[in-house]
Protein backbone atom coordinates (compact mmCIF):
# COMPACT_ATOMS: atom_id res chain seq x y z
CA UNK A 1 0.00 0.00 0.00
CA UNK A 2 1.07 3.56 -0.65
CA UNK A 3 2.69 5.94 1.78
CA UNK A 4 -0.07 8.20 3.08
CA UNK A 5 -0.16 11.68 4.63
CA UNK A 6 -3.16 12.81 6.68
CA UNK A 7 -4.04 16.51 6.49
CA UNK A 8 -7.42 17.20 8.06
CA UNK A 9 -8.90 20.43 9.36
CA UNK A 10 -10.85 18.45 11.96
CA UNK A 11 -8.57 17.31 14.81
CA UNK A 12 -10.86 14.36 15.60
CA UNK A 13 -10.93 13.17 11.99
CA UNK A 14 -7.16 13.63 11.70
CA UNK A 15 -6.49 11.57 14.84
CA UNK A 16 -8.85 8.79 13.70
CA UNK A 17 -7.20 8.57 10.26
CA UNK A 18 -3.72 8.61 11.78
CA UNK A 19 -4.74 5.80 14.12
CA UNK A 20 -6.21 3.75 11.25
CA UNK A 21 -3.18 4.34 9.00
CA UNK A 22 -0.44 4.17 11.63
CA UNK A 23 1.97 1.96 9.66
CA UNK A 24 1.50 3.84 6.37
CA UNK A 25 1.96 7.43 7.60
CA UNK A 26 4.58 9.71 6.13
CA UNK A 27 5.03 13.50 5.71
CA UNK A 28 3.05 15.07 2.84
CA UNK A 29 6.17 15.78 0.74
CA UNK A 30 7.20 12.11 0.64
CA UNK A 31 3.71 10.59 0.45
CA UNK A 32 2.05 8.89 -2.52
CA UNK A 33 -1.42 10.01 -1.45
CA UNK A 34 -2.98 12.59 0.85
CA UNK A 35 -6.06 11.77 2.91
CA UNK A 36 -7.79 15.02 3.80
CA UNK A 37 -11.13 16.61 4.52
CA UNK A 38 -12.64 19.62 2.79
CA UNK A 39 -11.42 21.92 5.57
CA UNK A 40 -7.79 20.82 5.22
CA UNK A 41 -5.20 23.44 4.45
CA UNK A 42 -3.06 21.42 2.05
CA UNK A 43 0.08 23.38 1.08
CA UNK A 44 0.04 24.59 -2.53
CA UNK A 45 3.47 23.06 -3.21
CA UNK A 46 2.19 19.54 -2.42
CA UNK A 47 1.01 18.07 -5.72
CA UNK A 48 -0.22 14.63 -4.70
CA UNK A 49 -3.46 12.76 -5.38
CA UNK A 50 -6.02 13.52 -2.67
CA UNK A 51 -8.59 11.20 -1.18
CA UNK A 52 -11.13 13.64 0.25
CA UNK A 53 -13.20 12.42 3.19
CA UNK A 54 -16.79 13.33 2.49
CA UNK A 55 -16.31 12.94 -1.29
CA UNK A 56 -14.36 9.72 -1.91
CA UNK A 57 -15.40 8.08 1.37
CA UNK A 58 -18.45 8.94 3.44
CA UNK A 59 -18.44 9.52 7.18
CA UNK A 60 -18.63 7.61 9.46
CA UNK A 61 -16.21 4.95 8.24
CA UNK A 62 -14.29 2.03 9.68
CA UNK A 63 -10.59 1.25 9.35
CA UNK A 64 -11.40 -1.39 6.72
CA UNK A 65 -13.52 1.06 4.72
CA UNK A 66 -10.71 3.65 4.77
CA UNK A 67 -8.10 1.10 3.66
CA UNK A 68 -10.45 -0.14 0.95
CA UNK A 69 -11.12 3.42 -0.27
CA UNK A 70 -7.36 4.08 -0.43
CA UNK A 71 -6.76 0.87 -2.39
CA UNK A 72 -9.63 1.70 -4.76
CA UNK A 73 -8.33 5.25 -5.17
CA UNK A 74 -4.83 3.96 -5.94
CA UNK A 75 -6.11 1.49 -8.55
CA UNK A 76 -8.12 4.18 -10.35
CA UNK A 77 -5.13 6.54 -10.28
CA UNK A 78 -2.86 3.79 -11.69
CA UNK A 79 -5.37 3.04 -14.46
CA UNK A 80 -5.65 6.74 -15.37
CA UNK A 81 -1.85 7.14 -15.38
CA UNK A 82 -1.31 4.03 -17.50
CA UNK A 83 -3.94 5.11 -20.02
CA UNK A 84 -2.56 8.63 -20.33
CA UNK A 85 1.01 7.36 -20.75
CA UNK A 86 0.07 4.84 -23.41
CA UNK A 87 -1.66 5.66 -26.68
CA UNK A 88 -3.16 9.05 -25.90
CA UNK A 89 -5.98 10.04 -28.19
CA UNK A 90 -6.60 6.47 -29.28
CA UNK A 91 -10.33 5.74 -29.05
CA UNK A 92 -9.74 2.10 -28.23
CA UNK A 93 -7.52 2.97 -25.25
CA UNK A 94 -10.07 5.48 -23.96
CA UNK A 95 -12.95 3.01 -24.33
CA UNK A 96 -10.92 0.26 -22.67
CA UNK A 97 -10.06 2.55 -19.75
CA UNK A 98 -13.73 3.43 -19.37
CA UNK A 99 -14.76 -0.24 -19.36
CA UNK A 100 -12.03 -1.20 -16.89
CA UNK A 101 -12.99 1.67 -14.57
CA UNK A 102 -16.67 0.69 -14.67
CA UNK A 103 -15.89 -2.96 -13.97
CA UNK A 104 -13.48 -2.07 -11.19
CA UNK A 105 -15.96 0.28 -9.51
CA UNK A 106 -18.69 -2.36 -9.70
CA UNK A 107 -16.34 -4.98 -8.24
CA UNK A 108 -15.18 -2.60 -5.49
CA UNK A 109 -18.76 -1.75 -4.48
CA UNK A 110 -19.75 -5.43 -4.39
CA UNK A 111 -16.68 -6.30 -2.31
CA UNK A 112 -17.39 -3.45 0.12
CA UNK A 113 -20.98 -4.67 0.51
CA UNK A 114 -19.75 -8.20 1.23
CA UNK A 115 -17.32 -6.85 3.84
CA UNK A 116 -20.02 -4.67 5.45
CA UNK A 117 -22.45 -7.61 5.59
CA UNK A 118 -19.77 -9.82 7.11
CA UNK A 119 -18.95 -7.21 9.78
CA UNK A 120 -22.66 -6.73 10.59
CA UNK A 121 -23.20 -10.49 10.84
CA UNK A 122 -20.34 -10.76 13.33
CA UNK A 123 -22.03 -8.28 15.68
Amino acid sequence: MAKVAVLCGSPLLKKACENFLRSKLTPAQSSDLIVCDKAANVPANVKKPRLVIGEHIKKPFSREELLFAIAKFEKLDIIKTAASESVLGNKIAVETEKNVNELYLKFAEELLNILKNGIQNEK
